[in-house]
């Protein structure tokens, strides 16, 4: 299948990009790994945007950090960011950005199902995201678990559910707005004219777009009969 990505769509992807850049240097340093608006802003991007597109912004914003640019927290850049203790929670960025973009789809059992189905995709993706960067800080710090999951997990459920409910609500309004249906319905009515001595005939065309609350766009023109029996023999 070919994968077309538009202008619009590389727009998105970069202003996204740099919500994420922004959200990742506001944090709140509490022990080793401090608290951070980084998985907002992926949740935000990724149940608006969906996961191809969500992914991308995600990957633009973890390789903008990896060539040394101070996109991380506490205002960190480089390699060594990543190969380092805490460096698998920001590859599990990805995996969060993967889940979080499955709840932008749309499906129809209202607008508080899909805000649900959202926040759910969006806390399986952070549990995505705490199993891998647990598994490299492990492996690199040789620790236990329990004191892992005390040090990098259980300190920051509570504020990454509360991440994971406030990117949901203004996704669905902004996938709404920015995304909604293309497709135009189309009525053809055609009316007859006052001045049916004429021969004519009214055709009114009405364009739903739901993307613009319901707007209706019709235009008028008039044209002339082509029925055979007005045909001078």
């Amino acid at each position: 299948t070919n994968i077309k990505i538009t202008t619009k769509d590389m727009v998105l992807c970069g202003i996204f990009a740099a919500i994420i850049c922004i959200c990742s240097v506001i944090n709140i340093p509490i022990g080793v790994i401090p608290v951070t608006l980084a998985p907002f802003g992926i949740m935000l991007a990724c149940s608006t945007l969906g996961v191809r597109k969500g992914m991308l912004s995600t990957i633009v914003y973890i390789l903008i950090g990896a060539v040394g640019i101070p996109v991380f927290a506490g205002f960190k850049g480089g390699i060594s960011v990543l190969t380092g203790p805490t460096g698998g929670y920001i590859i599990g960025y990805v995996f969060l950005a993967f889940a979080s973009g499955l709840g932008a789809r749309e499906f129809k059992l209202g607008k508080l199902a899909n805000i649900i189905i959202s926040i759910l995709c969006n806390i399986f993706g952070l549990a995505l995201c705490y199993l891998f960067g647990t598994i490299q800080f492990l492996f690199i710090t040789k620790a236990d678990l329990a004191y892992a999951m005390s040090v990098c997990v259980i300190p920051f459920i509570g504020f990454d559910i509360i991440k994971a409910v406030c990117a949901s609500i203004p996704a669905y309004a902004i996938r709404k707005a920015v995304f909604a249906d293309k497709k135009k319905k189309i009525e053809l009515n055609i009316i007859p004219s006052k001045g049916e001595r004429l021969g004519g005939y009214f055709i009114i065309f009405r364009i739903d777009k739901r993307a613009f609350n319901r707007i209706y766009i019709s235009f008028l023109t008039h044209v002339k009969s082509c029925s055979t029996q007005q045909v001078t023999k």
